[in-house]
């Protein structure tokens, strides 16, 4: 009796023995795992991606509005892309010193301090994705500090040397030649296509303290002026090659028009000047001798 119990059970320890698994089913399991991964990491990543691409988005058409809403207030008169003597008012309604940090006559030139009043004063309408916690390091940090990198890298660059004009691009000359004294736009009323004229778009730069790149800056250059400024290919090592343009969106960049349209468009597509310039008639159009 006691033998035949002993014999069931080290039967029923063999039949548990061989539900184990073997070392190539271990194989196979993990080789389905490592496909699964190469599958859903990369379909993650683009989840990520388009979040970030639409809380961009969602930033340029308020930077837009708040643009028009300067011009409205302005009388038609657009906001100048960046001009020196103008005046730039921190959060308190107090005038940012010129003695403060950088320059406050720099800091009043470039755009995000003149228009962040029509923002509420709340930079994280310019400042998203990464930028975002650049600007939490600013503001936990050295407040005159702050004012000046503030007003360097916001997520979106401005085409300032053709909306709203730009003093180190040929803007505000007392006496402009012919040629350039319609370079940018001044009104509202004098745009031709609103829907077609680029006004921010996702900016990059690697003009930092420590040479390192941005995902974020004030001003864009356009792929032409006098001659052509954008290099053949787009470099994402080189911001310089595109214009500080960024196309960190799989190959597109956010970009927000004065009508008031935003969309992800191709770098390609973004060499056509007449998406930058009021006075291009062709894709190839330069200023001219």
């Amino acid at each position: 009796m006691i033998d035949r119990a002993a014999a069931s059970i080290q039967g029923r320890g063999c039949l548990f023995a061989r539900r184990g698994f073997t070392v190539v089913e271990l194989l196979v399991v993990i080789a389905a795992i490592a496909v699964l991964l190469a599958f859903s990491v990369p379909a993650f990543r683009r989840l990520v991606s388009d979040g970030q691409r639409t809380r961009e988005m969602s930033a340029a058409r308020q930077m837009v509005m708040a643009w028009n809403t300067y011009a409205l207030d302005a009388k038609s008169w657009v906001l100048p892309g960046f001009k020196t003597g103008l005046p730039a008012f921190q959060e308190n309604g107090d005038r940012i010193p010129a003695d403060t940090y950088g320059g406050g006559t720099t800091i009043a030139a470039r755009f995000p301090w003149r228009l962040a009043p029509y923002l509420g004063h709340n930079f994280y309408g310019m400042y998203v994705n990464a930028q975002s916690k650049e600007l939490d390091k600013l503001r936990n940090g050295d407040r005159e500090q702050y004012l000046y990198f503030a007003s360097l890298y916001p997520s979106l660059g401005m085409n300032s040397t053709f909306v709203g004009g730009d003093q180190e691009r040929y803007g505000f000359l007392p006496s402009p030649p012919a040629q350039l004294k319609d370079l940018h736009v001044k009104r509202l009323s004098s745009i031709r296509r609103p829907d077609q004229l680029l006004l921010f778009a996702s900016a990059r730069t690697a003009a930092t303290s420590d040479d390192r790149m941005v995902e974020g800056y004030f001003r864009l250059e356009a792929p032409r002026l006098i001659s052509q400024q954008w290099a053949e290919m787009y470099d994402p090592a080189q911001p310089a090659s595109f214009g500080n343009l960024s196309a960190r969106y799989d190959g597109t960049a956010v970009c927000a028009f004065t009508g008031g349209s935003v969309d992800a468009i191709r770098t390609d597509l973004l060499r056509d000047m007449r998406s930058w310039s009021n006075a291009a008639t062709a894709p190839d159009w330069q200023l001219g001798p």
